[in-house]
């Protein structure tokens, strides 16, 4: 087993411990970026997305659920952002 000085211990840990507060603070900014072939694609979120999108497009589809539409529009896009943050964390876990 390879002794290391106390100097060497702190800096190893000070790096992991900023890699830590960088992926927070991204998640918290909502700029986390998601390498390539990381990203999901969940058929039915976006089944109900473009859904969402065409009753935007159509006012006359709504009569008066105007505020309901842009609620479920904005529940959708959080789900999605919280399913990215989730496999951004798992890919950093596996590194």
């Amino acid at each position: 087993m390879k002794k290391i000085s106390p100097e060497q211990a702190e800096g190893i840990f000070r790096k992991v411990l900023d890699s830590l507060r960088g992926l927070k603070t991204a998640m918290k900014l909502g700029k986390l970026q998601l390498p390539p072939g990381i990203k999901q694609h969940i058929t039915a979120l976006d089944s109900m997305g473009t859904s969402l999108k065409f009753l935007g497009n159509n006012h006359a589809l709504l009569q008066g659920s105007k505020e309901k539409l842009q609620g479920a529009v904005s529940g959708i896009q959080s789900l999605q952002q919280s399913l990215d943050n989730a496999a951004q964390i798992e890919q950093y876990i596996k590194v």
